[in-house]
């Protein structure tokens, strides 16, 4: 993502904000929202036994050097959880760009522990920050390309690791691709009422016509301008397999071709929950899509820069 979004910024004939655009829908993102491991390792985190999911869209979390910020999403309801003896259906996945510590709080995965530090701060998110105890976060040591999941409920932050070079101490600002996938139930509702302003057909139009959505919970509030708005970059994956266009809420669970894929993705050898080598097989076609656009990119940059000159 890095890569395609530095191609965005360097190519003057897009328009302004071009490269800030395809955060919502950037072709990476699009990949890992879909992607089988991710999937899940997300089913696995929500302990259901309903694969049937969406997911919102969300821009990418930059956070600067030294920004300790305790982070939580907004949207989620907390006071119907703590009023509500069942899970939650929906998750949240971090998956790393580059190296990340992403600190947890353990403490919050059940009521009882949320109810302590909901009542005492009131529901204010800034006050929260100062009623919880960060040393008893946990940490999760994240390198490029791999992922947390945990549920919604639980605050964080993220800890820029210093990384050396040429034997100085130097910070950089670390970006987290941020996944949510929320149930559905058979009917296309979004279940808990996690999203109480939203429904399964607008997330599913923010996703096919790659507009801005009106809200993404923590960082929202400086993404606003772009909400309802079509990204004219955003570069489109669909099709990769029929499961991620569900995921993505560009077709139905009970298309026939999705329920196939599922009857294949959960045919599993005795001992095993899922099917390994279809899922490679998934995986290799998103990591071939992947390297096409890139190229495809790098050539139109190539052609503007020249064309430029």
């Amino acid at each position: 993502m890095r890569e395609e979004l530095s191609i965005y910024s360097r190519v003057s004939s897009f328009p302004e904000g071009g490269a800030l655009d395809n955060c919502f829908h950037s072709a990476l993102q699009q990949a890992v929202i879909q992607n089988p491991h991710v999937y899940l390792a997300a089913l696995a985190s929500m302990g259901s036994l309903n694969p049937r999911v969406v997911s919102l869209p969300v821009a990418p979390l930059i956070v600067p050097p030294g920004d300790n910020s305790v982070l939580m999403d907004a949207l989620f309801p907390f006071g119907k959880f703590l009023a509500n003896e069942r899970a939650v259906p929906a998750t949240r996945v971090l998956y790393a760009l580059g190296g990340a510590n992403v600190r947890i709080a353990e403490n919050s995965r059940h009521k009882e522990q949320v109810k302590v530090w909901w009542e005492a701060c009131q529901g204010d998110f800034e006050l929260a920050e100062h009623v919880l105890d960060l040393d008893s976060f946990t940490t999760a040591n994240l390198e490029a390309g791999e992922f947390v999941v945990f549920p919604p409920q639980q605050p964080y932050y993220i800890e820029s690791p210093s990384s050396t070079s040429s034997g100085r101490q130097t910070e950089e600002q670390t970006i987290i691709l941020e996944v949510r996938y929320i149930s559905i139930d058979e009917e296309n509702n979004l279940d808990f009422s996690y999203w109480p302003e939203g429904n399964y057909d607008e997330i599913s139009r923010f996703n096919r016509d790659l507009l801005g959505p009106t809200v993404t919970g923590w960082g929202a509030a400086s993404q606003s301008k772009l909400s309802g708005r079509r990204f004219a970059t955003g570069i489109e994956i669909r099709g990769v397999w029929n499961i991620g266009d569900a995921i993505l809420g560009l077709t139905s669970w009970s298309s026939p071709l999705v329920q196939m894929e599922l009857a294949q993705l959960f045919e599993a050898p005795e001992g095993e929950w899922f099917n390994k080598k279809f899922v490679d097989e998934v995986q290799d076609r998103f990591d071939k899509k992947l390297e096409c656009i890139m190229g495809s990119l790098q050539m139109v940059c190539d052609r503007v820069s020249g064309n430029s000159m």
